[in-house]
């Protein structure tokens, strides 16, 4: 069995890629209601909360597992710190799991780890460069990761975009200013693509390996919401300059991800090579996930 902590919006369909292939999938949630959602999908719910170690106790006897996948997210109605969730969280949840119990892991952190804002490439063999904000956090968490289970493999995600989830639609809509500077680079995945990233990471990527997941094809902001206001028939968009701060600023990021190396080494082939194909194939028809009866037991 494999567990996943964090079965939100890509975990439930990396779950969903791995029960197709006969194999048993368990999750952390910290609610009943999820726990039935999960169920439903055919997903061995476990309720717990990283935030709360009482609440990690047993998950261990739910075991052993054959690793885990964490993707767990910050919920800023949580009442929860990042740090709390994303840092201390997954401190509490490997402290539960011991290396015997849980030998593997494919650990979801963030492009946000580079905070370069003059537009150059990032690569693996580039170091990170973020000290504070959700970047420093994200190599704290990497850290962590790595302490528990030097094997781990990281999989620094780009904007994770997909039905459902499409960055300020309801504002293009609207015909709002959108609060970005068209002129700099937005890196995206589709949601779909790197759910079968995480598969082929678990089953091909190095120990101990870190891989950028991004689509590879950077797109600047103006031109993504051109195109999304396009698809979307609604007016061309206009732009106004982000709040400043600089560095750590919600418009600072300025980079371009450059995911040829997973794509290589673990054979990614991607149905959505660029944004143009993944906002075609969203509005052509959103398609969300069907639920299945009970879950997998082995």
């Amino acid at each position: 069995m494999r567990l996943i902590a964090g079965c939100g919006y890509l975990g439930k369909r990396v779950a969903r890629l791995w029960i197709d292939q006969g194999i048993s999938v368990a999750a952390l949630t910290r609610t009943k209601e999820n726990a039935q959602v999960l169920g439903a999908l055919g997903i061995q719910p476990i309720i717990g909360d990283v935030t709360d170690p009482n609440s990690l106790i047993n998950i261990a006897r739910y075991g052993p597992f054959e690793g885990i996948f964490h993707a767990v997210g910050f919920d800023k109605y949580s009442g929860k710190t990042i740090t709390d969730v994303s840092v201390h969280g997954l401190a509490n949840l490997m402290n539960e799991l011991p290396y015997e119990a849980c030998p593997k892991a494919v650990f979801v952190s963030s492009t946000s780890v580079h905070a370069q804002t003059d537009g150059s490439w990032i690569t693996e063999m580039i170091s990170p460069t973020a000290i504070t904000g959700p970047g420093g956090t994200a190599i704290q968490a990497e850290s962590v990761m790595r302490k528990h289970l030097p094997g781990s493999v990281i999989l620094r995600f780009a904007g994770i975009y997909g039905p459902e989830r499409l960055l300020r639609s309801m504002a293009i809509k609207n015909g709002d200013s959108i609060p970005v500077d068209p002129e700099k680079w937005l890196n995206l995945v589709h949601v779909d693509d790197g759910a079968k990233a995480v598969d082929l990471a678990w089953n091909k990527a190095p120990k101990g390996s870190t891989l950028l997941i991004a689509d590879g094809n950077p797109v600047q902001r103006g031109d993504f919401y051109r195109t999304l206001a396009n698809l979307l028939g609604a007016q061309e968009p206009t732009f106004r300059v982000g709040l400043p701060g600089g560095r750590g600023g919600p418009d600072a990021s300025h980079r371009r991800i450059d995911s040829r190396f997973a794509r290589e080494s673990l054979g990614w082939k991607l149905c959505y090579p660029n944004h143009e194909a993944g906002l075609q194939a969203i509005l052509a028809g959103e398609i969300p996930l069907q639920p299945k009866k009970g879950f997998h037991n082995s």
